[in-house]
């Protein structure tokens, strides 16, 4: 089963950890480079997967990152 949590905050350096610790995967659509290396550096500490995908001009592009690996 699958759920969705929404989560109405701004993601920052201060709350990422918090907000990705409770969760098996972690889905970043944020089509921003410094939040998705934000988001795949607090999975890598916090160990939940990372789905991460964005628009790049009419082209779709998504990559997965494994627990404990990151993007950078």
């Amino acid at each position: 089963m699958v759920e969705v949590a929404v989560h109405d905050t701004f993601l920052a350096v201060d709350n990422a950890l918090e907000l990705v610790t409770a969760y098996d995967v972690v889905v970043d659509c944020s089509d921003n480079v410094q939040t998705r290396y934000l988001v795949s550096d607090a999975c890598v500490l916090a160990k939940p997967s990372a789905l991460h995908a964005a628009r790049a001009a009419a082209k779709g592009v998504q990559r997965s990152c494994i627990a404990g690996r990151c993007l950078q």
